[in-house]
């Protein structure tokens, strides 16, 4: 079964990870996720060049723990992956401050801070 939109953000949410690098975010994501037994796909292909972090049923996740990346390039990252059919909506996992508009080609956008876990 595929959780809904909402519930993901909502496990986001009070799911921490540790920030110090991309990769160990990424697998404290994944420890969290397996232990609450949600399926996923981590590094998911969607094309050769397009690889969200993890995929939920069709919701693509991708996580953003450094600060210095550069805002237009998440952008369009995210515009890339809503392009795809196989995607449905988007989450962004992120210690950036930053916003995204609601939908990217028609297909819902939501941003989760990692910043409290971050410490």
């Amino acid at each position: 079964m595929r959780p809904p939109l909402d519930e993901i953000v909502a496990f986001l949410r009070t799911t921490p990870v540790r920030c110090s690098t991309e990769r160990q975010a990424q697998d404290d994501l994944q420890a969290a996720l397996e232990a609450a037994r949600i399926a996923f796909s981590r590094e998911y292909r969607l094309s050769a060049s397009d690889r969200p972090d993890f995929m939920v049923g069709g919701i693509a996740i991708e996580l953003k723990a450094r600060r210095q990346v550069s805002k237009p390039d998440v952008l369009r990252q995210c515009e890339r992956y809503a392009s795809h059919d196989a995607v449905t909506a988007i989450i962004l996992l992120t210690a950036l401050t930053m916003r995204l508009p609601a939908e990217l080609n028609g297909k819902p956008v939501r941003i989760v801070s990692i910043g409290m876990g971050c410490l």
